[in-house]
């Protein structure tokens, strides 16, 4: 009788190291998306962040540049300011909140004011920020001390 063995693995072991090998991938595969979402998530708020920041800057280098102004109440603010550096002649420019919306209306002036009018054909409505935290008022403006000025007709208390 000649005694020889077989070399090999036998099915049981297969199958053991297939499913360990299949629980490894399953958990590698889950902490791979995991990451990836949150990856995804804080790429989006940069983003949002990245154009929030640009979008705040333009509106303060707008009112740092507005010639007059013409309402300014917590919730809006209205000046004639050059909106785009191409301008001309200033242009009438009012930013408000709407729903959730900060929106800005453009209307060019005919000529610069006091002489010109607006051209109300001609507005444009644009939306600055998709989705403002309306719990705050937007334009609340303050003194040099800090307190709030409510409700602002003169254009030296806010440029100070």
């Amino acid at each position: 009788m000649s005694s020889h063995k077989q070399k090999g693995f036998t099915i049981v072991e297969l199958v053991l190291v297939t499913a360990i090998v299949s629980i490894i991938v399953v958990l590698f595969y889950s902490v791979f998306v995991g990451s990836f979402n949150n990856f995804l998530a804080m790429q989006t708020d940069a983003v949002k962040f990245n154009d929030l920041s640009s979008q705040t800057q333009r509106i303060a280098r707008i009112m740092r540049g507005a010639t007059d102004v013409l309402e300014a109440t917590p919730s809006s603010a209205t000046v004639y300011a050059y909106f785009s550096p191409r301008d001309n002649i200033v242009s009438k420019v009012r930013y408000y909140v709407s729903g959730s919306q900060l929106k800005a209306d453009i209307t060019p002036m005919s000529s610069a004011p006091p002489v010109g009018t607006p051209i109300t054909a001609q507005m444009k409505t644009y939306i600055i920020v998709e989705k403002i935290d309306t719990s705050t008022n937007p334009f609340d403006y303050l003194d040099s001390a800090g307190n709030s000025l409510g409700t602002v007709s003169n254009l030296r208390d806010v440029k100070g």
